[in-house]
């Protein structure tokens, strides 16, 4: 008899996670940005981002929940962030502009960005 390979499923990690984000179970810190809350898992951001590492478990970290205000960031750029920290994915940008910049040193996602621009700037429609 002999033997038969095992097929592995993809992994869902990211589904899993992205569903994490989705419920409010669990979540230790929220966000105000522009007016409007944000929840999330103080431990998935710290895991993702030196910044939000430092900011959450850091020595000048409050016990308990915290509410961090956010300045100088539009609330659908915030949105994309903890999507991409907890699925690893880029979420659908097409209505973010501007200036806004990486203050999380989410390194993969600014080459993620930098790979996207690279196979679609072209001579013809960089004006």
């Amino acid at each position: 008899m002999g033997c038969s390979e095992i097929v592995v499923p993809p992994s869902e990690l990211s589904d899993h996670f992205g569903r994490l984000l989705e419920v409010d179970e669990g979540k230790d810190v929220a966000f105000s940005v522009g007016g409007e809350a944000f929840a999330a898992h103080r431990i998935v951001l710290a895991a993702r981002s030196p910044v939000f590492k430092a900011e959450l478990y850091g020595p000048m970290r409050e016990s308990g929940t915290q509410c961090i205000a956010i300045k100088d960031m539009r609330p659908s750029v915030f949105r994309a962030l903890p999507h991409f920290i907890y699925t690893d994915v880029l979420p659908d940008m097409a209505d973010l502009e501007g200036d806004d910049y990486d203050r999380y040193a989410m390194d993969r996602l600014k080459l993620m960005c930098q790979s996207i621009l690279g196979k679609r700037l072209h001579v013809e429609n960089v004006l």
